[in-house]
This record gives structure tokens, sequence and C-alpha cells, in this order.
């Protein structure tokens, strides 16, 4: 990841409104920002898909913090962002995601790993779509799994394990390095094949990680 500062005519005013709501939208509603990277200047649209994703109690009007895309030399970057203002200081920040990726195969094909899933669902008595995704995020992974916990891994693959649970068709992963555990997150793009994404990445989609 990396941290960038924005400028550009009118930051808050067009920050409020550009909300498009998909990353696919039309670059004509765009935010067109100016930022510096690897001590170049750049210039770059920002696609806005989340308005103050974060939520504190000590956030004011002055606060406005945002997730989207940031689209410069033909290249499509996401990104999570927070714009502040107070008297005559005016200040937006912009961490850019540096996609985490891996894609494998996996010898259960998706439409078994829904039909796994859904299995593990109805034993725990957890809400589901007919799709395989759980209607209230991941109830058994809002914080790191610790020994004994009830998850219903469908894979196991070079210290990786892949539970039977999903959210907005991604799934945790824990991947293991020595004595360290981290959730990743994975999602199929074909019958048999997973791609794996970061945790910043599954956050900008809509997971909540606690």
């Amino acid at each position: 990841m990396k941290t960038v500062k924005l400028c550009g005519p009118n930051l808050k005013t067009q920050l409020t409104i550009a909300i498009t709501g998909s990353e696919n939208a039309s670059l004509s509603v765009a935010i067109e920002v100016n930022f510096v990277e690897n001590g170049e200047s750049q210039k770059g649209k920002l696609l806005l898909h989340t308005k103050n994703p974060l939520h504190h109690k000590s956030m004011t009007d002055n606060i406005l913090c945002f997730t989207g895309t940031i689209v410069n030399n033909n290249f499509r970057r996401p990104c999570m962002g927070c714009y502040y203002t107070k008297d005559v200081i005016e200040e937006c920040w912009m961490t850019i995601i540096e996609m985490e990726t891996e894609i494998f195969k996996v010898y259960i094909g998706k439409t078994e790993f829904i039909k796994q899933c859904k299995e593990y669902y109805r034993s725990q008595g957890f809400k589901f779509t007919e799709d395989g995704n759980l209607v209230d995020g991941f109830p058994s992974f809002r914080n790191m799994p610790k020994e004994g916990d009830l998850i219903g891994v469908l894979i196991n693959r070079k210290e990786i394990e892949v539970s039977t649970e999903m959210y907005k068709n991604l799934f945790p992963i824990v991947r293991k390095k020595g004595e360290i555990k981290e959730i990743i997150f994975g999602e199929f793009i074909e019958e048999h094949m997973i791609k794996t994404y970061s945790a910043e990445e599954a956050k900008i989609r809509g997971v909540i990680i606690k």
C-alpha cells in the first residue's frame, strides 16, 4: 500500500456528489485529481464507490472518508481516502491498495463448493442466499480464528485453509507462514480456479473485517 496526497479544484464538493456505486461507471463522472507518486506528478480520475464507510463517534462533518478506484496510465487500482477541512486547512489523502493476487486450481469446483457451503450453513443455522452467499456476513471470521473455532474447512493446500463460508462471492482463507496466520480472501473465477485478494480489497467490496 502507498499513501499519496490528492489535490484538485473544488475537491470537497466533487467528493460529496460523485458517488458512482460501481467501478464500471463511466469515467465522465469521475473526479479529476493530481497526486505525486514515485517522485513524479500524476494525473488521474477517481471513481467513488462508497462515502463515509468508516464510522467513528469522533467523526464530524469536517471529515469525509471514501473508497473507490484511481485510474491513471490505463491502470485501475482500488483505494481508500480521507478528506479533512477546518478553517483554512484542506487536505485529502488517498491510500492505494497494491493488489496481492494469486490464482490456483482446486480439485473441487464452484458448484460443489456452493453445495457444501449451504450444507454447512444449515448445520449452523446461518441465513444464506440461493447462490451460496451468507446474508449477515461472516459470523465466525470477524476475528482471527482461534484453535477450537467451528469452521468448515473445504480445501487444504500448501499451508492454506479455505472456509466453506462465502459473502459477496468472497470466502475467507487462512494462510499460514510458519507460526503466523493471516486472513486473505478468495473467489471462484472459473469452475475450478480461485483468485485470492487481500483483506484491504475485501473491505472495498463490502466485507466487514473487525
